[in-house]
């Protein structure tokens, strides 16, 4: 149990980082669709779960949820952009939650996600901070989809 837990804050942790690094110049914005994608399909493995195609399908989709902000090239973010990357984060697990029949926790982190990220990133103002929590955010949010 321990274990898990320790690897939840790593993984969560990671998650902070590549999202960040993502979204600076000095690497490619990869770092974040990948490795947060990364850590949140590690994550369910060291949660238990094993089945070989929900996780691609889950990695897959959490990857595409991570490329976009719901917005035009060049334009701020609204509040409304901010609920479509939280909705999109937390649909991503939809592979995991139809092989599980995990649909309550699936539900939970969705609704979570969508509350978080929206609110965390307009009311921040930081750009660092912003990104730094919502890459916490979908990694750490993960332990709902046991539910």
């Amino acid at each position: 149990m321990w274990i898990k837990i320790i690897l939840w804050f790593i993984l969560s942790f990671f998650s902070t980082i590549l999202y960040r690094a993502g979204g600076t110049n000095a690497f490619n914005t990869k770092f974040r669709d990948i490795g947060c994608a990364l850590c949140v399909t590690l994550l369910l493995m060291v949660l238990g779960f094993k089945s070989i195609l929900p996780l691609v399908f889950t990695f897959g989709l959490t990857f595409a949820s991570l490329t976009t902000y719901f917005k035009k090239k060049g334009q701020p973010a609204k509040l409304w952009n901010w609920v479509l990357v939280g909705l999109a984060f937390g649909l991503a697990a939809f592979p995991y939650a139809f092989a599980t029949g995990h649909w309550i926790g699936f539900a939970i982190r969705t609704i979570f996600l969508v509350f978080t990220v929206s609110i965390w990133s307009d009311k921040i103002g930081d750009v660092i901070l912003e990104e730094a929590g919502r890459g916490f955010l979908i990694t750490a949010s993960v332990p709902f989809l046991l539910i």
